[in-house]
């Protein structure tokens, strides 16, 4: 006996057939992209300022020394499926320090590129994807008029989302390019040769070396006095903190002014917009001894004072002197050179010693030191700038007589400008600054 199929048991059969032939066709389908749940790779490539970084997972940082452009490339890629899009996304802060108030003014902004959604970049498969970002990181540092760069900080964050899973992943990369302004003042301890005493006849001349302090970060002063009868009483380094953004300082006398010793101190200050630490002062043996303190006249005692501050989270060595002036003192200069030189080679990271050393770059004294230090004056180069036609003392070049010296650690710094001030009465001496920037 047949036993036949009738009209709605057909039907049930062909639904089974077609849903059994659908499941055999679709087994051999690569239908990844309905069922994909791994997320896709993102890198960032970064190129200039440096040597060419990549980053995924982790996150990175870069510190800038010179204002370079710094080219940020967002790559995503998903071997299995395609690529839905990739992006980069960020924001900046730079604060820039008012060149006569000190005072410090911050913007910010954002940093952003995205590829188009859907779509790959030229040359890319649907697999990968890449979007590139511009960062000019001189234009970004660049102030009003009237202010001076400090800093400028940022973040990127590149994200990558494939199509089937809807997956992302990301990578950021953070980069900084900081400026530390240095400067080295001899002040004459108020006047010279007669000329009317700053802190206490020419408040015009107080306020312009006001100016001249408030533009920068650390000054290293020479010929300060405390206290003493010869220039009103007054505790110069003090005032000079006190009435500029500098509000931090160490003074380190050498000698005792006076009849025996009885019209106050006279010696060398730091002064700092950053607080002070681990200030200790060294003396120079063969020049004589601070302790005690010895009555001023003929050879003064020569200290290298030593402080350090933070900055840029780093600690930087600071060393400021006074060397002997006299002709016949060069044997003494080079002694002050050996043990500066010494104290620099126990201090780890950044590092500037700085002051007036009584000696131009070509004598046995600075050749010296600029064995393990760079002289920032040479190494501006190019990006040198001097505020007069002439110089005390007089030269063809307004910078070369230089006997007021700012050196440095090279592994540390990248200097950009050097910059003389000569119109500076009632002192005989110029107010040299540097901008290093932070390697």
């Amino acid at each position: 006996m047949v036993r036949t199929v009738d009209r709605h048991g057909w039907r049930h059969v062909k639904c089974l057939l077609l849903v059994l032939f659908g499941a055999v066709l679709m087994s051999g389908c690569d239908h990844h992209h309905a069922t994909d749940k791994t997320p896709p790779m993102v890198t960032i490539e970064i190129t200039g300022a440096g040597p060419p970084l990549t980053v995924s997972q982790n996150p990175a940082s870069r510190r800038i020394g010179q204002p370079d452009v710094v080219e940020i490339t967002a790559n995503g890629e998903d071997d299995d499926g395609a690529m839905k899009s990739v992006s980069l996304a960020g924001d900046y802060s730079a604060t820039c320090v008012g060149d006569s108030s000190g005072l410090a003014q911050t913007k910010t902004g954002n940093l952003y590129a995205e590829n188009p959604v859907g779509t790959s970049s030229p040359g890319r498969t649907p697999h990968a994807m890449a979007v590139k970002l511009s960062v000019d990181i001189a234009r970004l540092s660049t102030c009003s008029a009237g202010y001076s760069f400090r800093a400028l900080r940022g973040t990127v964050t590149a994200k990558a989302e494939n199509v089937a899973g809807g997956k992302e992943e990301s990578a950021s990369f953070s980069f900084d390019h900081l400026v530390l302004r240095v400067a080295t003042f001899n002040i004459s301890h108020g006047y010279f040769d007669g000329e009317p005493n700053a802190f206490t006849d020419d408040q015009a001349a107080l306020s312009r070396w006001i100016t001249f302090i408030n533009s920068v970060d650390v000054v290293f002063l020479q010929d300060v006095d405390r206290n003493a009868s010869r220039s009103g009483g007054i505790d110069e380094a003090r005032v000079l903190s006190e009435k500029s953004a500098l509000g931090y300082y160490h003074f380190q006398p050498r000698c005792r002014l006076g009849f025996l010793g009885l019209g106050g101190e006279y010696g060398i200050a730091v002064l700092s917009r950053f607080p002070l630490s681990d200030v200790r002062s060294h003396d120079v043996p063969a020049t004589g001894t601070t302790s005690p303190l010895p009555v001023c006249g003929g050879q003064e005692p020569v200290v290298i004072v030593e402080a350090v501050i933070e900055f840029g989270g780093e600690r930087h060595h600071l060393f400021g002197t006074h060397y002997n002036h006299r002709g016949d003192q060069e044997a003494l200069r080079i002694e002050s050179s050996r043990l500066a030189t010494a104290l620099i080679g126990l201090a780890s990271g950044p590092v500037v010693f700085a002051g007036d050393l009584n000696a131009e770059p070509s004598t046995d004294e600075i050749k010296l030191l600029t064995q393990s230090l760079n002289d920032s004056y040479v190494s501006a180069g190019a990006r040198l700038s001097c505020e007069s036609e002439t110089c005390i003392p007089a030269a063809s070049d307004c910078c070369a007589a230089r006997i007021d010296d700012i050196l440095f650690r090279e592994a540390a710094y990248s200097p950009l400008t050097w910059r003389t001030v000569v119109n500076t009465d009632p002192t005989d001496h110029a107010f040299n600054a540097v901008e290093l920037a932070l390697r």
